[in-house]
């Protein structure tokens, strides 16, 4: 049986309300998915990715903008609440370093669909971003990722942010001339990682305004939720609350 990857419903609402923001009528997007925006208000909940992966998909349509995930992917990057309890442990933990650190150990609570890592060698330090599966892939998914990857870095690093060099495993799009003001010039396509490589310093950067005793709150329910989602074989009970009456996103 095919496993069913799902991704947090507050990713797939954030990301809708971005092309709301950019004049899509909300009904536009009820009719794609299927589903009324106001079932994906749960933030802990976990619904299909297909959800995420039509939206995605249609961006581009929908904004008549071939380069919409570079243009999603800049709004809004260093709002936690688009990744649940993930973007939260994020924001209020102590470094960067620490911070990519608690996303790649939680991926599952954004989606079970999405692979990250964090990786150094000297002086350099890796953040790569895979989708490893067919039916999960979107080259706007990746590039809203990385985009507010870099956003992030360079929020927090500050005007000294550069990025030493950008993969991506897909062939170089018409329009990547929108690419260079995010990623820098040392683009590289058709890659075997998407990742975005930058100076191993930046990862003892502080991050401004974070909480140690909320760090350490929400480390304790982010382990709660992902020992649910593990113990329910990737599908919590508020998947299948949420999904049992959306049968047709499914078949």
């Amino acid at each position: 049986m095919e496993t069913q990857h799902t991704v947090s419903a507050a990713t797939v609402l954030s990301f809708a309300e971005d092309l709301i923001s950019l004049s899509v009528p909300p009904s536009r997007l009820e009719a794609l998915l299927n589903t009324p925006l106001d079932d994906l208000s749960d933030p802990e909940a976990q619904v299909p990715i297909e959800l995420l992966v039509k939206l995605e998909q249609q961006a581009p349509e929908l904004l008549d903008d071939p380069a919409a995930g570079i243009s999603l992917g800049g709004l809004g990057h260093i709002d936690e609440s688009r990744t649940g309890v993930v973007g939260y442990l994020a924001r209020h933990s102590p470094t960067m370093g620490a911070a990519i650190r608690q996303a790649v150990r939680y991926t599952n609570l954004i989606s079970t669909g999405i692979r990250m890592q964090l990786r150094t060698s000297g002086d350099s330090a890796e953040f790569v971003y895979t989708r490893p599966h067919l039916q999960t892939f979107a080259i706007v998914g990746v590039e809203v990722a990385l985009v507010r990857m870099a956003a992030t870095l360079h929020t927090v690093v500050g005007d000294d942010f550069h990025l030493q060099a950008a993969h991506f495993t897909y062939p170089r799009p018409a329009y990547v001339s929108a690419y260079g003001p995010v990623f820098g010039p040392n683009l590289h396509f058709e890659q075997p990682e998407n990742l975005l490589r930058f100076p191993a310093e930046y990862l003892g950067v502080q991050i401004p305004g974070s909480q140690a005793y909320l760090h350490t709150v929400l480390e304790t329910r982010a382990q709660t939720e992902l020992e649910a989602l593990e113990q329910h074989s990737g599908i919590t009970y508020r998947v299948r609350k949420c999904i049992l009456t959306r049968l047709s996103l499914i078949h």
